[in-house]
């Protein structure tokens, strides 16, 4: 995937994450079960994350709710869940990120077609080898 690519992928949903990441976890599972482990254990990291999060911000709203009946001041709600969506998008991405990486690192064409990357690169040294016989 070009860089392009990858910044289109970003700022994905809850939903639209955890769809992805779990189909990347399916894809070419064979012998070596690692990819799939690996993912999956993302996803559960992830998961976790979410559920901490959102418990810690259960008991800030109680916190807030708390505040503004004493009179005391703070800022408007409205800042305070932007700031929550904002961290939450930066931890998606940085989760699919990680995804990706330990996808790529077990899935490319090459492992998929050996003799084909193989050929490819013969090939390309043949196209050199020419090359410099033209010059």
């Amino acid at each position: 995937m070009s860089k392009k690519d990858d910044k289109l992928e970003t700022n994905l949903s809850h939903e639209e994450l955890l769809k992805k990441m779990d189909d990347m976890s399916r894809v070419n599972i064979g012998e070596d079960l690692t990819p799939f482990f690996r993912i999956q254990n993302n996803i559960k990291t992830y998961k976790d994350e979410i559920t901490e999060r959102t418990s810690s911000r259960d008991k800030g709203a109680i916190h807030y709710s708390d505040g503004i009946k004493t009179g005391l001041p703070h800022k408007p709600y409205n800042f305070v869940e932007h700031s929550y969506e904002t961290s939450d998008q930066k931890l998606r991405n940085d989760v699919l990120k990680e995804t990706k990486e330990n996808y790529r690192r077990y899935n490319s064409l090459s492992k998929f077609f050996p003799k084909e990357a193989d050929f490819e690169t013969k090939e390309k040294t043949k196209d050199d080898k020419n090359l410099d016989k033209d010059r």
